[in-house]
């Protein structure tokens, strides 16, 4: 509920503390000046750290959603922060998506559109799309698969290669 960059600040700067991570301070703040620095600091939030529980097909998945943002046109959007030094492909990446699945069980309002808010050195700035139906099913259909596997995988089953080496 806090809306002000100061306010942001003293609870940086009381974690790093708590954490002896006060060395980490000034580049908090930067992520923090740069997300002051986007229309999305304007916006009504909806929801913050929600932790989700997913089952798709038998398998649980489990995590977060960063924030959930009502738009001034009335929109809801879920906003994934990042204050890494890469972009995220909003066409091949499956967070995004899952979110939106998770978001079916949280609210009553249907989510349709989702994003990156970049905060670290490539920010400010957010990138974001609506997902489809069908796009949301092959995802599912993805995570399936995905799982499966994982489930049917053993420590004494492996491929020899590049990744293996230590």
């Amino acid at each position: 509920d806090l809306q002000r960059r100061e306010e942001w600040y003293e609870i940086c700067a009381r974690l790093a503390s708590q954490r002896r991570e006060e060395g980490a301070l000034p580049v908090a703040k930067e992520c923090i000046d740069r997300y002051f620095e986007l229309d999305l600091s304007d916006y009504e939030i909806v929801d913050a750290e929600r932790e989700f529980e997913l089952n798709i097909d038998g398998h649980d998945l489990t995590g977060y959603l960063d924030a959930v943002y009502r738009t001034p046109d009335g929109e809801l959007i879920v906003i994934d922060y990042k204050a890494t030094e890469r972009h995220r492909d909003l066409q091949d990446d499956k967070q995004l998506p899952i979110y939106l699945l998770a978001c079916r069980d949280l609210y009553e309002e249907q989510i349709r559109r989702a994003g990156y808010a970049y905060v670290g050195s490539i920010g400010p700035k957010v990138e974001s799309r609506a997902f489809s139906e069908d796009e949301l099913e092959g995802v599912e259909d993805d995570v399936v698969g995905a799982m499966n596997q994982i489930m049917e995988s053993s420590f004494s089953q492996y491929i020899a290669d590049e990744h293996c080496r230590w």
